[in-house]
């Protein structure tokens, strides 16, 4: 069995972690190890297709831009881990590989090598929207620390918010011919709508 927080260790500068934008109470902030969730997201795509059990997974509170909604697997020091199983009767070994992409970007790629599936079977996972939630009304805050605005009559709107879902995700399962041969529900997550939020002065 494999954890993620255990093979990868605390998300430190010491450890050899930078500081990049990660989601913390539905709002993207600083941290050391931000975007971490990229990787374990990927790995947890990566398991799937390999057919080996997840024993732990969590969604992250707001959908993410690298990955189909319900496709995503959040971590976090010593409160939130992905956890999977070798459930096949072979070793298996893992190769993770990061590397420039065409546009640019930095990408990260796992392959899982191991025993192939005695049927020939690969899996996949794939998700559909059977619900949009609608974004709530404007929440309006104190701007005390005059970080945005300074006077009362003075707004400044930071977050235009964001719809909420839910969403049915479906294990497939594919022949040696990428036919689909099984498709079966696995799980719904719901992404809660997020409300804008408008920062208004004190001073009068």
């Amino acid at each position: 069995q494999v954890s993620f927080n255990k093979v990868t260790g605390l998300r430190s500068t010491a450890n050899g972690f930078g500081v990049a934008l990660e989601l913390a109470y539905g709002e993207y902030v600083e941290g050391v190890g931000g975007g971490i969730c990229q990787v374990s997201s990927t790995l947890y795509n990566a398991v799937v297709a390999a057919g080996l059990e997840v024993k732990q997974r969590t969604q992250h509170s707001l959908p993410s831009s690298y990955v189909d909604m319900g496709l995503d697997a959040t971590v976090q020091d010593n409160r939130i881990d992905f956890v999977f199983k070798n459930s096949t009767s072979a070793d298996i070994f893992i190769d993770g590989e990061y590397y420039k992409g065409k546009n640019g970007y930095y990408r990260c790629k796992f392959t899982i090598w191991g025993r192939p599936d005695p049927n020939g079977y690969t899996y996949k996972l794939t998700s559909e929207v059977k619900e949009s939630i609608p974004i709530p009304e404007m929440v309006y805050k104190k701007d005390k620390d005059m970080k945005y605005v300074v006077y009362d009559d003075e707004q400044h709107q930071t977050s235009k918010g964001q719809e909420g879902y839910i969403v049915d995700v479906y294990r497939v399962t594919l022949d040696r011919n990428g036919n689909e041969v099984a498709r079966d529900k696995v799980y719904t997550d719901t992404y809660k709508a997020v409300a804008p939020v408008t920062y208004v002065g004190v001073m009068p």
